[in-house]
């Protein structure tokens, strides 16, 4: 037996849950994008943020430019949109140029790969 029910149901009648729910549907989330990735050591890191009102911010983040490796990073946040359909995204290709990921991390962005 399944029961869905709606994120935005939970987000306006469950004030209490949402630091639960968010933390919940960002991680299940965040890995369903990175299986859509393809497995590739250019990709150091994917970081992830849930904010309210249900807009996902996805940064890929590669060490340099790679226009045709970027191909695939757009096909996998297209094949993601196509499964996700009720939620906004906003993708973004970062280029760490070798800085740890520590000193380009956006604040409350959260590694899921």
């Amino acid at each position: 037996l399944t029961i869905e029910v709606p994120l935005a149901y939970l987000h306006e009648e469950f004030p209490s849950l949402r630091p639960y729910v968010y933390s919940t549907v960002s991680n299940s989330l965040g890995k369903f994008f990175v299986s859509f990735l393809p497995r590739d050591s250019r990709i150091r890191d994917v970081l992830w943020a849930f904010e309210p009102h249900f807009l996902l911010r996805v940064w890929t983040v590669v060490d340099e430019p790679d226009f045709e490796f970027e191909k695939h990073i757009y096909e996998a946040e297209r094949r993601f949109l196509d499964k996700v359909d009720d939620i906004a995204c906003d993708f973004t290709i970062v280029y760490a140029f070798g800085k740890p990921i520590s000193e380009i991390r956006p604040t409350g962005a959260i590694s899921v790969k």
